[in-house]
């Protein structure tokens, strides 16, 4: 009865799957079918009798499924760094929905959970990389992304190499942003900060140890950077600055003047973390004509993300021995950031927008948390947003 019943479950998750049109879900339900019945028939049991194979052999289905369910549906990333602070910390578990924007597909064996480990221990040091790769390409979802999802993702190709990344989109395909003075600006509209993004202030005080008071007292526990006994750098969130602004004789965003990490490293843009672009973020089917200004802003992303590669020679610009005036972009791409804006690395570094192949999923929910400087209790099972 519990294995009919599981089964009329699995079936009414298939119909309303295929009326999402998500059917390549449906294929791994069907799956998930078809071992649920196959190890509870007769006949398996009567063609293996023994308890033991009976239990390898369910093991391995299991195994099989796990796998399925971590590469198409969910699975879980531990944030490292500060980028995020404070929505996320250093320490925390959080859960990736993989369905919402549908799954990339891996590029390789190393982007298969469990294989990958096996698979390198086999082969060890005569493993050819470049061979056992192919084209990345992602399902349909059931939503598409928007500005200021949490996403987990990474820059490149899933493979063994590839380094993951936890930001907010700040801007999808099409928008066009900048950053003024710290203030982002999205299609010529000022935007709003996440509720506990951080800034750099700079902070004038009269007495520096009441100043302190306050601030333990308000349990701010954030880095200060002592200028001298009335001044001081400290970062912020918006609710932290207003909760102290009436404890200080001045207070504004510092604002960063010179970069040398902000791309692109050019003198005709001098672009810093707080005055970035505007640039347009490049959407499947734009064209751009190509001069030393716009080359300079796509080269990476035509290059890594594109796979194309761009000549500058003579002024002119050409793929191969092919000359180009004009290029259009294949994919739709999105552009992140940190909530912990002066201490993130992201796109402003980076110098490519991120394609949406290259996008793992959403995420929202702090399962818990190994961050010894928090209460892990407090971030259990914690909305994120």
């Amino acid at each position: 009865m519990f294995i009919r019943f599981k089964v009329i479950i699995l079936l009414v998750c298939l119909v309303i799957i295929i009326l999402l049109q998500l059917f390549w879900l449906a294929l791994i339900i069907l799956i998930s079918i078809v071992f649920c019945l196959f190890f509870n028939l007769v006949i398996f049991k009567f063609l293996i009798k023994n308890k033991w194979l009976q239990g390898i052999f369910k093991v391995i289905g299991l195994f099989i499924l796990s796998i399925l369910i971590r590469v198409f549906c969910i699975d879980i990333y531990t944030v490292s760094g500060e980028s995020m602070e404070n929505t996320l910390y250093s320490g925390d578990i959080v859960f990736i929905n993989k369905l919402i924007y549908g799954p990339s597909v891996p590029a390789s064996l190393y982007g298969i959970p469990w294989i990958n480990i096996a698979w390198r221990i086999i082969h060890k040091d005569s493993i050819d990389y470049s061979t056992l790769y192919w084209d990345v390409y992602r399902l349909k979802g059931i939503s598409q992304i928007n500005r200021g999802d949490i996403i987990v993702l990474t820059t490149q190709p899933f493979n063994m190499h590839s380094i993951l990344f936890i930001k907010r989109c700040i801007a999808i395909s099409g928008d066009t942003i900048a950053i003024k003075n710290g203030v982002v600006n999205i299609n010529g509209n000022l935007q709003s900060d996440p509720s506990l993004s951080k800034n750099p202030y700079y902070i004038k005080i009269k007495n520096i140890v009441k100043f302190n008071q306050k601030t333990d007292s308000l349990k701010i526990r954030t880095r200060k950077q002592i200028i001298t006994k009335h001044e001081l750098y400290m970062d912020l969130t918006h609710q932290e600055k207003t909760s102290i602004k009436n404890n200080v004789d001045s207070l504004a965003i510092k604002i960063v003047d010179e970069d040398n990490w902000v791309y692109p490293k050019d003198s005709i843009f001098q672009w810093t973390i707080d005055n970035y672009g505007s640039v347009i973020i490049p959407q499947k089917g734009m064209t751009i004509h190509l001069n030393n200004y716009t080359y300079r802003i796509y080269e990476k992303t035509i290059k890594e993300s594109e796979q194309k590669i761009i000549e500058q020679r003579n002024g002119s610009f050409y793929i191969k021995d092919s000359i180009i005036t004009e290029y259009t972009f294949q994919n739709d791409y999105y552009f992140f950031m940190g909530d912990n804006r002066h201490n993130s690395k992201d796109c402003r570094e980076w110098g490519i927008f991120i394609p949406a192949k290259y996008i793992i999923g959403k995420t929202n929910v702090v399962l818990f948390s190994n961050n010894k400087f928090n209460n892990g209790y407090k971030r259990l099972f914690k909305i994120v947003k």
